[in-house]
C-alpha cells in the first residue's frame, strides 16, 4: 500500500509538472540559502581558525605599549617572567619589516626578532637546520631563520638543506642562514608571499629604523595549560612595573579570539537558519495551498477510489505522501543547486575552502519532511474525511 501510494504522489506531481515546481521553489529557495549561507559561514570560519590556530592556541602574547617614555622590558624581566609558578617557556619577539637580497633577487619580509624558546610556542615545525639558541643572542651573531617562501623567492633553490650557509643581505647586513621553516598553513588568507626571517632579538631591535631598544612583546606558555593562572602572574607583575593594564600593556590568547569568533559564528548560523526556516515555511504554506486545490480538484477521484474500497487512511497516507514528496523534492534540488554554487564559489576564489556541512544537510531534509507532513496533514485530512456519496456528486 505504502508503494503505492508513494507511485501514485508521484504520478500526480508528474502530471502537473509546472505546478509542482513552481509549489516547490519556496523550499528550494530556502534549502539553497540556508545551505550556501552556513558553508559559507563555515568556510570563512574554518580558514581564521587554521590561521589563528597556526599562530599557537596555547600560547598568551604580551604588549606592552610604548606611551609614556616606556623603555619596555629587559632581558631580565623575562628571566623573572619565566621562573614564575605558571609560566613554562617565555620569549622576547619584535618585528620590523626589511629588505632581504641574494644577488639579483631582493624582496620585502617580516623580520622577527626572537628567541630560543620562541619556536616551541608558537608551534613552528624546522624542516632542516637548527633554531636560533641563547648563544646566537648573547653574542650577537648575524644567523637567520627563514621560512619556505624565502627559499623560493629570494635564495631561489629548490631544496631547503642547499640554503644552510647560504648568505642573505638584510638591510645592508648580511646573515648565514642556519635553518629553514616550514611555511605555516594559514588557511589561505596570508599563506602567499610571506617572506618571512627570524634573527636574534638583540640584533632585531639595533636594526636600521628600529624604534625599540626595549622588550615591548612576547610570548609564554603556561604550565599544565593553565593560561588563566600565567596571565594573572604576568598582569600582576606588569602592573607593579608599569601601572593599570588598560593603559600600559596588553595580554591576549589566540585560544580566547577562537571562542569568541565560534560565538559570534553559532549566532550567525542561527541567524541565517532562521531566515532559511522563514522561507521554507512560506514554501509550506505554498505546498498546503495547492493541495487544497488539488483536493478540490480531484474531489470526484477520491469518491470513486472511496466507493471501490479505499479507506480514510488510505487517501489520508496518499495526500500526506504528495505533499512530502513534494517538499523532499525540492529540498533535494536546492541541495544540488547549493553544491554546484558551492563549486563555482572555489573556482571563482581560493583563500576560502566552501564544503557542505553535512550537519546542514541533514536538518534541511528534516525539516522539509516535517514541512511537507505538518502543511500537507490538513488537505490529507480534508480528503479523508470526504463522504463518498458527496464526492462523486461534487461539480465544478
Amino acid at each position: 500500500m505504502l508503494i503505492q501510494s508513494f507511485k501514485m504522489a508521484f504520478e500526480s506531481i508528474w502530471t502537473s509538472k509546472l505546478r509542482s515546481f513552481l509549489t516547490m521553489l519556496g523550499i528550494i529557495i530556502g534549502v539553497f540559502a540556508l545551505v550556501v549561507l552556513v558553508s559559507i559561514v563555515h568556510g570563512a570560519t574554518s580558514s581564521i581558525t587554521d590561521e589563528l590556530s597556526g599562530l599557537g592556541t596555547l600560547a598568551v602574547d604580551v604588549s606592552v605599549y610604548d606611551t609614556h617614555g616606556n623603555p619596555g622590558l629587559t632581558m631580565e624581566d623575562m628571566d623573572t617572567i619565566e621562573a614564575m609558578d605558571k609560566v613554562d617557556l617565555v620569549s622576547p619577539s619584535y618585528q620590523v619589516e626589511g629588505s632581504l637580497r641574494s644577488g639579483p633577487e631582493q624582496e620585502s619580509g617580516n623580520i622577527y626578532g626572537v628567541g630560543p624558546s620562541y619556536y616551541k610556542i608558537k608551534e613552528q615545525e624546522l624542516i632542516c637546520g637548527r633554531y636560533l639558541m641563547k648563544p646566537d643572542m648573547d653574542n650577537h651573531l648575524n644567523v637567520a631563520v627563514i621560512n619556505e617562501t624565502v627559499l623560493r623567492g629570494v635564495l631561489r633553490i629548490p631544496s631547503a638543506h642547499q640554503a644552510l650557509g647560504r648568505m642573505i643581505r638584510l638591510n645592508g647586513v648580511d646573515y648565514e642562514v642556519i635553518g629553514v621553516l616550514k611555511d605555516q598553513e594559514l588557511g589561505g588568507f596570508y599563506a602567499r608571499d610571506n617572506y618571512e626571517m627570524h634573527i636574534p632579538f638583540t640584533n632585531a631591535v639595533r636594526l636600521p629604523g628600529s624604534s625599540s631598544r626595549g622588550i615591548n612583546s612576547f610570548s609564554v606558555t603556561a604550565k599544565d595549560n593553565d593560561m588563566e593562572g600565567a596571565k594573572e602572574e604576568i598582569g600582576a607583575f606588569l602592573e607593579e612595573r608599569f601601572g593599570p593594564a588598560d593603559e600600559t600593556f596588553f595580554i591576549s590568547n589566540n585560544q580566547e579570539y577562537l571562542d569568541s569568533l565560534q560565538e559570534i559564528t553559532n549566532t550567525m548560523s542561527m541567524v541565517m537558519g532562521g531566515v532559511a526556516a522563514i522561507s521554507l515555511l512560506v514554501g509550506g504554506i505554498g505546498i498546503m495551498n495547492i493541495m487544497l486545490v488539488s483536493v478540490t480538484e480531484r474531489t470526484r477521484e477520491i469518491g470513486i477510489r472511496k466507493a471501490i474500497g479505499a479507506t480514510r487512511r488510505t487517501i489520508l497516507l496518499q495526500f500526506l505522501l504528495e505533499a512530502m514528496t513534494v517538499s523532499l523534492v525540492g529540498c533535494l534540488v536546492g541541495i544540488m543547486l547549493s553544491w554546484v554554487a558551492l563549486q563555482i564559489g572555489n573556482m571563482i576564489q581560493t583563500s576560502v575552502r566552501l564544503t557542505m556541512v553535512p550537519s546542514v544537510v541533514i536538518t534541511s531534509i528534516v525539516f522539509s519532511s516535517g514541512i511537507g507532513l505538518i502543511f500537507g496533514l490538513y488537505p490529507a485530512n480534508k480528503a479523508a474525511r470526504m463522504k463518498p456519496i458527496d464526492a462523486l456528486h461534487y461539480t465544478d
